[in-house]
């Protein structure tokens, strides 16, 4: 009986030690799923930080990421419905989620 658990520590410690090593555990992170009527860093500064100026923040966290489509924000000014951009940690409001970001989901064509 020992020698089972202790096989079971080793184990779940290997387990453990590889999915450090290849990264697999993710982050948490505050993100926002981006809305068709939002098509600006400013709208999304303005609404989750409480300031509009903070927009560059968010461009700096997000900026060269692959989006789902497979596209990458290079224009603070174009975003598309559906992208997941990585928020600042004080960010707050409606649609503000906290967690791994999804890294496999489709976009609706309906968005």
């Amino acid at each position: 009986m020992r020698s089972a658990l202790r096989l079971l520590c080793m184990l779940a410690f290997a387990g453990t030690l590889l999915s450090l090593v290849t990264g697999a555990i993710a982050e948490n992170v505050k993100y926002y799923r981006v809305e068709q009527q939002v098509t600006s860093l400013t709208t999304v500064a303005s609404r989750f930080l409480g300031d509009p100026g903070r927009a560059g923040e968010i461009f700096n966290l997000n900026a060269g990421r692959r989006q789902p489509d497979g596209d990458t924000l290079t224009d603070a000014n174009r975003l598309v419905s559906g992208w997941l951009l990585v928020l600042p940690w004080d960010a707050v409001g409606d649609g503000v989620q906290f967690g791994p970001l999804p890294t496999r989901y489709r976009i609706s064509s309906r968005l």
